[in-house]
């Protein structure tokens, strides 16, 4: 692998590319870095840190040009030593907001679940219709 690899863009950059002072891209929902200096991926391999230069294969079927991305612009090839202050606040958000909707769909099915019960006790059976 030639050591000036950084330098080319990933096919799933932006097409205005990043700011100049990103030095990673952070994907929250696969926990995973991409140093856009060196090239490489940093993601959690069996609970360590692993760097690859191609995408991890479990990440195979990711598109990444469409996930969440953080840029980051800690200068260190171990973003995550830095990983507290930022990465984590923008995945806790990201990952609030998915837990609420889930929540509220959850919510939803139940009071539809008790509905139907309410409707069956009432002896029509009809459960599912809704009028």
């Amino acid at each position: 692998m030639p050591a000036d690899l950084g330098a080319v863009p990933p096919p799933w950059a932006p097409a205005h590319g990043y700011r100049v002072k990103t030095r990673h891209v952070y994907f929250p929902q696969q926990n995973m870095y991409y140093d856009l200096q060196r090239g490489v991926y940093i993601f959690v391999n069996n609970g360590q840190w692993a760097v690859s230069a191609s995408i991890p294969s479990r990440f195979g079927r990711v598109d990444f040009a469409t996930v969440p991305q953080v840029q980051i612009a800690v200068n260190s090839p171990y973003p995550y030593r830095y990983h507290q202050g930022y990465a984590d606040r923008d995945y806790y958000e990201y990952e609030k907001g998915y837990y609420r909707a889930q929540k509220k769909e959850y919510k939803r099915y139940k009071k539809w679940q008790r509905e139907r019960e309410k409707e069956f006790r009432r002896g029509n059976g009809r459960g599912h219709h809704h009028h």
